[in-house]
């Protein structure tokens, strides 16, 4: 039976049988650039991408398959996209509308939505070890901890001057380090929310912290 190959604007590629013009779905890919990579705490063989594309993806590299596919809420304005993200059992997203996002990891299925979490948009975020806090952080310098069950604020750090580019927590949690694009590398008390230390770098900017635990 005749068949092609055909590609779609979604990023999709199917195999079409022309006599029944049934398919069979053969690749998924981002339709644009990949802002964020996450592998599932705990687990090498699942790993989540954010893109401009506006979605997440869950990867399963076992299988070489994509598991699930998230995107924006229906109530967000069209052309949000994710800047952040975290994996752990479920997909944790901060997006330029300034909320954070939660996506089940095996469906897409939204799970819950933090409004207002940073004005201009959400830049870093990270899930203490614990799996009851969320850390994040904004544009403008802030660092914000919240309680994940009820979603309430619980503490408000600000001392950086350009946006937060990316966060860590110490296995306790009871320690934050955040990188800013004012090149400053900070470390909070968060029992006491107050700044621990703080190291600065004037050659260049930090985009990333180290993945490894203190």
């Amino acid at each position: 039976m005749p068949q092609v190959l055909a590609t779609t604007a979604a990023g999709t590629i199917a195999r079409v049988n022309l006599a029944t013009l049934k398919y069979i779905l053969i690749s998924e890919s981002h339709t644009d650039a990949i802002v964020q990579v996450a592998y599932d705490k705990g687990s090498n063989e699942r790993f989540a991408t954010a893109s401009l594309d506006g979605t997440l993806r869950v990867w399963d590299i076992v299988e070489y398959v994509m598991i699930s596919t998230a995107r924006a809420r229906k109530e967000q304005e069209r052309g949000v996209v994710p800047q952040c993200l975290v994996f752990a059992n479920i997909l944790i997203s901060g997006w330029s509308d300034g909320r954070l996002l939660a996506h089940s990891a095996e469906t897409g299925d939204s799970l819950w939505v933090l409004d207002n979490a940073h004005p201009g948009g959400v830049t870093a975020v990270t899930l203490s070890n614990n799996r009851r806090f969320v850390l994040s952080g904004g544009p403008a310098g802030e660092v914000r901890l919240w309680e994940l069950r009820s979603r309430e604020l619980i503490s408000h750090l600000k001392e950086h001057k350009q946006k937060v580019t990316s966060l860590m927590l110490f296995e306790d949690d009871t320690m934050a380090v955040s990188g800013s694009r004012d090149r400053c590398i900070l470390r909070w008390d968060l029992r006491n929310e107050v700044r621990a230390s703080d190291r600065l770098d004037r050659s260049a900017w930090l985009d990333v912290l180290p993945t490894t635990t203190p």
